[in-house]
């Protein structure tokens, strides 16, 4: 990747990553804001125990122009170290999300609204002295919903509808 111009194919295999191994979403972060509330940040993470995946990772981001920001979190005694790559604020993430949204399946509904939420900041003046939105409050709220963990409405309950779910994804990709 020293053309620092990323192949579809590393796009790819970065979106299945970070469906496998991360999490699309907005956090809170330690900042406070004038209105006395906690500023809202678009946040991209990938985390695995196997360095290599995450240095992998991380060239295919740098060869999207960004720069990661890379932590290891040493963990209890006879557990794996933890590696994690983050990619946060508003313009660092569009852009990954942008490029990497095409290939993505299962997290497609988190993309969508991060990236929702992100131009609905970036349509005002001055989005670091804007109240948010009720609707931007609301995109937050569905990120959370997507994002928690066990069993969706949306998973198939039965073996047919799994099948149909399978077959209807098969048809809209070929």
């Amino acid at each position: 990747m020293d053309n620092q111009h990323p192949l579809n194919i590393d796009l790819s295999w970065l979106a299945c990553a970070i469906e496998g191994e991360g999490c699309i979403t907005i956090e809170k972060s330690g900042k406070m804001r004038k209105d006395g509330g906690r500023c809202l940040v678009p946040k991209v993470v990938v985390t695995n125990t196997n360095a290599d995946f995450i240095n992998a990772a991380k060239k295919i981001v740098e060869s999207i122009g960004l720069a990661p920001y890379i932590k290891n979190i040493p963990r209890k005694e006879g557990w794996k170290e933890v590696f994690v790559l983050q990619i946060h604020t508003h313009e660092p993430v569009r852009k990954l999300l942008t490029a990497i949204r095409p290939f993505l399946r299962s997290k497609i509904g988190q993309c969508e609204l991060v990236l929702s939420f992100i131009a609905s900041r970036q349509s005002n003046e001055k989005p670091k002295s804007v109240p948010y939105s009720e609707n931007e409050r609301g995109i937050v709220v569905e990120i959370r919903k997507l994002n928690q963990r066990g069993v969706r409405d949306c998973t198939p309950t039965t073996e047919q509808s799994v099948k149909d779910t399978v077959h209807s994804d098969i048809e809209r990709v070929g």
